[in-house]
């Protein structure tokens, strides 16, 4: 039995009843207990809602947790591909098409409500300044407040006059006077001038503050998977990094001063197997050494990622022409890596997988030689630079650098980001200085 404890709140608004908020906290942390987060993978479905699925993740004891996170309005989770997707992808047993036919009202999306149709949820919207009416089972206009955020990618509205054409796929259930031309419905509709009814947080892009009653109270919302809340949209969207941050910072620092943790203020966990830290290097001494990063796990597309890296490696322990890794994703089912790094005695190879914009996937690989030791060492501590940014993937080596295309975004992953591991390849054996890992341009 899931053990919950149910929060109400009645807000009481000009001597009226204006809001009833229901907040429901349930320990999830069962679901999570027995996934062993191999791989990153802390992620699962939500036992009861379709729109919602587990997060799982570490606490700074160690303890595996479990908290409830939001799809997108129009998503369903889809623990296939870890991530929200259209419903029709899914097959959710919890699905409330499945036991009531009738339309209902979108509980994160003012203007948004399901539909049924054979027995899937299918995400509608209302004309924007409208909301659904479940008990009319039609969209009107809000009475107490204008209904204008973002629903399934368009605008947020702030003109005073909009006229917006409504296919009769999308919704007729407007209770305007709409003309009616072949296939399309055209509605003209006045809208007030729209004040937004969240606010950024500092420092944390993907979450946001819901403001409501003239700012007298503020509630904190996180975005769904994969989003960030952008302020000229009044919403939350897919993420561009440089919309967030004048100078590009670190997602990702390990500099190993006193451990292995994250320093770079985003807190993220890191799993250490087998690396021993001291005296501010991390020493990968055996086959099973690594560091595994669940932040990247399947991360949404970027077109942006780079990696530094600091260390020494012990190639004296490499055969000729064997390989080890330097850093990946690639450990997951029979899912192909989209970043691997490996290095043997004479070069140091990379590769990146994208997702292209005509489709499919494109692979590129380059290598670098490695300058020759110096007489008398058996090592050289070497700096190493990964720089996927703008359809280009360059890979530099203290001064030496080469520079290859490589189309589209980032492909994404079921992986987490692992520190001297891959699939097939033996791990890195040596010790590492210093790491960083950054979702936009570092030499801007």
């Amino acid at each position: 039995m899931i053990a919950a404890t149910t929060v109400v709140v009645l807000v009481l608004v000009s001597g009226t009843l204006g809001a009833h908020i229901t907040m429901t906290f349930n320990d999830l942390n069962q679901y999570c207990s027995a996934n062993s987060m191999h791989n990153g993978l802390g992620h699962t479905s939500h036992p009861t809602d379709c729109e919602k699925y587990v997060q799982c993740y570490r606490d700074s004891l160690g303890n595996i947790l479990g908290r409830a996170m939001p799809c997108g309005f129009g998503t369903y989770w889809n623990q296939a591909v870890y991530t929200c997707t259209d419903p029709s992808w899914v097959s959710c047993p919890h699905d409330k098409c499945l036991h009531d036919t009738s339309r209902r009202h979108s509980a994160t999306n003012c203007r948004g409500y399901w539909e049924c149709q054979g027995g899937k949820s299918v995400a509608k919207c209302c004309p924007s300044g409208q909301y659904f009416n479940d008990t009319l089972q039609v969209c009107e206009d809000h009475f107490d407040e204008e209904c204008t955020a973002s629903c399934k990618g368009d605008p947020y509205v702030e003109s005073t006059t909009a006229s917006s054409n409504i296919s009769n796929n999308d919704t007729d259930l407007t209770t305007s006077e709409p003309v009616t031309t072949n296939d399309t419905t055209t509605t003209t509709e006045t809208i007030p001038v729209a004040t937004c009814d969240k606010e950024a947080i500092a420092g944390a892009p993907n979450k946001y503050n819901w403001v409501l009653f003239d700012g007298t109270v503020k509630i904190p919302m996180s975005c769904p998977a994969g989003t960030v809340y952008w302020h000229e949209q009044c919403n939350c969207d897919r993420f561009d990094n440089a919309q967030f941050q004048s100078t590009c910072q670190p997602e990702v620092l390990l500099t190993f001063k006193d451990s292995h943790v994250d320093i770079s203020g985003h807190n993220n966990h890191v799993n250490n197997e087998y690396v021993t830290v001291e005296n501010g290097q991390a020493y990968f001494r055996s086959n099973v050494s690594q560091l595994q990063i669940p932040r990247f796990t399947n991360s949404d597309s970027t077109r942006t990622f780079a990696i530094t890296m600091k260390y020494t490696p012990d190639v004296l322990q490499l055969s000729k022409g064997e390989k080890m890794t330097l850093f990946s994703n690639f450990d997951c089912d029979d899912q192909l890596p989209s970043i691997l790094v490996t290095e043997d005695r004479d070069s140091i190879h990379a590769m990146v997988r994208t997702a292209t914009w005509w489709g499919g996937s494109y692979t590129a690989e380059t290598s670098i030689p490695k300058p020759p030791v110096a007489p008398g060492a058996d090592q050289q501590d070497q700096e190493l630079t990964y720089h996927f940014h703008d359809d280009k993937l360059t890979l530099q080596l203290g001064k030496t650098k080469t520079e290859i295309y490589a189309a589209g975004t980032l492909l994404n992953t079921k992986c987490a980001f692992y520190v001297g591991h891959a699939k097939h390849s033996r791990n890195f054996v040596g010790k590492i200085d210093e790491i960083a890992i950054y979702l936009c341009n570092p030499n801007v």
